[in-house]
Formats: C-alpha cells, sequence, structure tokens
C-alpha cells in the first residue's frame, strides 16, 4: 500500500494531519490555523446537519499563535501548482470557499464547515434556492435587453425586436 503524503497548509504552511472521519481521510490543519482540506467529494459528506460524520471537524484545535492572511491565494496542497479559486459556497453569497479547479479539492478554514452546515436545512433547499436566484437573475437579464432594445429601437422596432427572439428574425 503506498504511502500517503503529509501536504502543507495552505493558509497557514504547518504540515496537515490526516484525520479518519467515517469513510473519508481528511488533512486537517490542527494547532494550526485549524482549516480542513477536503479531496475531491468529500466536502459533500459533511456539509449537512444531519451528516454526523462531520461533527468532529467542528471543534479542531486551533492555535492562538498562528495568523491566516485571508486576502492572500493560496496554493492547492495537493496539485501544488494551481491556484485555488475563491468563490462563495451558496447564492446566498455568506461564506467563501478555496477550490482547486484542477483535482477538485476545497479548503475550507475554521469555522467555514460550521458556517455551511447551517447555511441551510439539506441540499435540497440549497438547489431550490439556487434555482430561485437564477431564475430571477434570467428574468432580470431579459427585462434589462428588453429596456435598452426598447431604447435603440423604439416602439415599431421594439415589436420586431421581441418576435425575432420568439421566432426568427422578421423582415
Amino acid at each position: 500500500m503506498p504511502e500517503e503524503k503529509i501536504i502543507d497548509c495552505p493558509a497557514c504552511n504547518r504540515k496537515l494531519s490526516k484525520l479518519k472521519v467515517q469513510d473519508i481521510v481528511v488533512d486537517i490543519c490542527e494547532d494550526g490555523c485549524g482549516g480542513v482540506w477536503f479531496d475531491a467529494g468529500e466536502l459533500k459528506k459533511v456539509d449537512e446537519k444531519h451528516e454526523n460524520a462531520g461533527e468532529i471537524l467542528l471543534n479542531l484545535k486551533k492555535s492562538p499563535e498562528v495568523e491566516v492572511d485571508f486576502s492572500k491565494t493560496r496554493t492547492c496542497p495537493v496539485c501544488q501548482d494551481i491556484k485555488l479559486y475563491r468563490h462563495y459556497s451558496s447564492v446566498k453569497m455568506q461564506i467563501e470557499v478555496d477550490e482547486c479547479q484542477k483535482c477538485g479539492g476545497f479548503w475550507l478554514d475554521a469555522g467555514e464547515l460550521e458556517k455551511i452546515r447551517n447555511e441551510y436545512e439539506n441540499q435540497a433547499a440549497k438547489e431550490a434556492d439556487a434555482a430561485a436566484y437564477f431564475a430571477n437573475y434570467s428574468a432580470n437579464l431579459i427585462d434589462h435587453a428588453f429596456e435598452e432594445d426598447y431604447k435603440r429601437n423604439k416602439p415599431a422596432g421594439f415589436v420586431d425586436s421581441i418576435l425575432s427572439i420568439f421566432f426568427g428574425t422578421v423582415k
């Protein structure tokens, strides 16, 4: 069996420790910044309140001496040559996470897992919120396009523009 590689923390550069949490093994920065590295697919197994496996990850020991610069772009601890992509974990835009676009891993800073677990009751609620957000966003884009087209074309051209969207170009 190949030896598992010890990786460095993308936030504070300490060595991460392995922690088995039911059927996954995550990399934790215990006694460092308190962050957690999840390989692809692992976060989905602990990101909801009812998933008891994640409970142990909510209270990792964090060193008060370790300060993290949240403005710095982080490097993937697995790929090592890829910068992590910082984005919001949901359409609520409250929690920022770091994701590797190459390997699909996630870095969560101390406290972020708990916030993610409390953000939605379950995956269905998260998906419903996302669907509503994108439906509203799309409707606003269409409204804006019609407004701009109306300003440019005035009423007669505006009707033609609407018809052309649904039926092809009107001559």
